[in-house]
């Protein structure tokens, strides 16, 4: 699923759930919330494969930083998409509309790599796209950079990503959002501990409606990794949490949850997941 097809169909679901409610600034809840934990169950192989691509991506900027690679390492979307059950909804990056290397950029200079560093200043990516009846139009920015030490061991970022979207056809729809991504990982050749967080707030306006809602999203590990592995991980725990900060007005906690797991791998591509909630 493509990051417009994906925030259009949250979109749709937040006009689904009412309208009113507004996203301010603010600190991540997500890291201080307590969720409670069921029992575990051996996990799905998507579940177990959860950090494959934010390891590959973070190995990638080691031995090569540049500008996809960093933006690679820094969305960590795939992990939270498949470990709670409402899917990749808090996150998007310039990457998945194309801007896997400078050039993808309307201007290509915004974005600087140096050694060991990417900044992004006014970094833009214009989407232009069609499909049957429907084009979606707009663009999706990014600022701030992502750094590793000079032990190659450190990386760390510090990203505020922006989208405009504007989809028209039978269901027209348009789209604005902001999200900030954090992070610190901590990478040797057999292991990876760090820390990841992101805020999302975004605004919906369709069919004489204008629905806001914000969500933040956590992620804690300390896992071993080993190369001849497929997915990455072969050893160690994750916590993933989502946290809703502003539900439409009209939506239920039942209807858009705060979600937790954590996970617990015994080998490659072996893992046990308990499911958390408030």
């Amino acid at each position: 699923m493509t990051t417009t097809q994906r925030w259009f169909g949250l979109g749709l679901a937040l006009l689904l759930g009412g309208c009113g409610g507004s996203g301010t600034p603010r600190e991540n809840s997500a890291v201080s919330t307590t969720f409670g934990y069921g029992s575990p169950q051996a996990a799905t192989s998507d579940q177990a494969g959860a950090m494959g691509a934010t390891v590959s991506s973070i190995e990638a900027f080691r031995t090569a930083p540049g500008t996809g690679s960093g933006l690679g390492a820094a969305d960590a979307a795939s992990v939270t998409g498949a470990l709670l059950q409402g899917g990749p909804i808090g996150s998007f990056s310039p990457a998945e509309v194309g801007a896997t290397s400078a050039a993808a950029f309307d201007v290509p200079a915004c974005a600087v790599v140096t050694s060991g560093k990417v900044s992004f200043n006014g970094c833009r990516v214009t989407v232009s796209q069609s499909s049957g009846g429907t084009s979606t139009s707009g663009s999706v920015t990014v600022n701030g950079d992502v750094s590793l030490s000079a032990d190659l061991q450190t990386l760390t970022w510090d990203l505020t990503y922006g989208v405009g979207l504007t989809m028209s056809g039978t269901s027209p729809l348009t789209m604005s959002g902001t999200l900030h991504s954090a992070g610190r990982v901590v990478v040797t050749a057999t292991t990876a501990v760090g820390a990841i967080t992101s805020e999302v707030s975004l605004t919906v306006s369709a069919g004489g409606q204008t629905v806001s809602a914000a969500l933040d999203e956590s992620l804690a590990f300390d896992v071993t990794r080993s190369d001849t592995c497929a997915s990455g991980v072969v050893g160690g725990t994750l916590e993933a949490k989502r946290v809703w900060t502003t539900r439409p007005s009209g939506a239920s906690p039942a209807d858009l949850p705060d979600e937790a797991a954590k996970v617990e791998w015994t080998g490659c591509g072996t893992a046990t997941v308990r499911l958390g909630s408030r």
